[in-house]
């Protein structure tokens, strides 16, 4: 497969911010294009540092995402 960007969310209020625009509606695991014609897998982790780490690795390992973004508020 090809290379392609991830993107972490730790909660289901920054997914739903995320995919606000689109007519995306999922359960918390995304694959599509970008605007730009981009690939991206999209994941909710849950909260904290392990999580996040657990769900990078995935992204990494399984999906082969060569860029991973985290997306949230603090």
């Amino acid at each position: 497969m090809g290379k392609r960007v991830g993107i972490i969310v730790a909660m289901r209020k920054e997914w739903d911010a995320l995919f606000a625009d689109t007519d995306f509606v999922g359960c918390g695991f995304a694959t599509g294009r970008t605007k730009h014609n981009i690939p991206f897998v999209a994941m909710i982790s849950g909260i904290g540092k392990v999580n996040a780490a657990v769900t990078a690795y995935k992204l990494w390992k399984e999906h082969d995402c060569n860029h991973i973004l985290s997306f949230g508020c603090a």
